[in-house]
């Protein structure tokens, strides 16, 4: 996201959360009034437990709302997928409308990939095969978190078959409609010439992925396949030094760990 744009969303989201206390203190403001203006004590009680309920409620949404911001920036622009699953943990706690379930479910997703657990990432995308077949755009989230899945798990199957349904959803009938830009097409395109052994392709295609809209947690990604593309092509030196980029900002991220222990180095190649 570009500077400009990130200031005009951050200003609209100002505004509007002004514009939800200025609101709320006005329904406060009213139901005091009724309750001071009431003659009758049983209709003040039941005024004031009306405003109570419903003040509490609003509070613990917008408590809520915070915790959930605090997610997403531990897991997107620290990296700190440790500090991203305790307050995950704790709104979950205090959710007790559910009416964050359908955010968490993708949340974990993410979580599971950055802990690098993926097959318990693929166990979670098949357990909730109903809420990730719901839209399209959480099939291609489903999609795209199994194809990054099985690149790291270098299972070739379950790669082709993630980037043909991938595909489907961008060209085929399944799609009435324009996809939203969640991913870089570049980049998942950069991921297939790797399966195929394309490694010099794949490196020039991940190099034209227009990072301008990414958050840290993405951009630390992409580093690491590019410098598994440079591994694969026996360019050592600029594979090192991405990947020492890939450790100073990727904080927590599970391919940090694989990048000092050099653990990327015995990932098969797809041939």
């Amino acid at each position: 996201m570009n500077k400009l744009s990130g200031v005009l969303i951050n200003n609209r989201s100002r505004i509007r959360k002004w514009t939800n206390w200025l609101l709320y203190a006005i329904f406060g403001a009213y139901i005091l009034f009724l309750i001071v203006t009431t003659p009758h004590p049983i209709t003040k009680l039941v005024y004031g437990l009306i405003g109570l309920i419903v003040l509490s409620i609003i509070l613990l949404f917008e408590w809520l709302t915070l915790l959930y911001q605090k997610m997403i920036f531990a897991l997107t622009m620290a990296c700190d997928h440790q500090k991203a699953r305790h307050l995950r943990n704790k709104l979950k706690r205090f959710d007790y409308f559910k009416g964050f379930g359908p955010s968490l479910k993708l949340f974990d997703a993410l979580l599971l990939l950055d802990e690098g657990d993926y097959q318990a990432c693929l166990n979670h995308l098949d357990q909730h095969h109903h809420f990730f077949h719901g839209t399209t755009d959480y099939l291609l989230i489903n999609y795209r978190t199994m194809l990054q899945c099985a690149y790291f798990l270098t299972n070739r199957p379950l790669f082709d078959d993630a980037l043909k349904k991938i595909k489907q959803l961008k060209y085929g009938v399944q799609s009435n409609k324009a996809l939203s830009p969640l991913y870089s097409w570049e980049e998942i395109q950069g991921l297939q010439f790797f399966r195929q052994g394309r490694y010099s392709q794949s490196l020039k295609t991940l190099k034209k992925v227009n990072t301008t809209r990414f958050n840290t947690r993405e951009v630390t990604y992409l580093l690491f396949e590019q410098a598994q593309a440079l591994h694969a092509s026996n360019n050592l030196s600029e594979a090192h030094r991405l990947l020492e980029d890939v450790s100073k900002q990727g904080n927590q991220l599970h391919i940090v760990t694989l990048a000092k222990n050099k653990e990327w180095m015995t990932f098969e190649k797809y041939e």
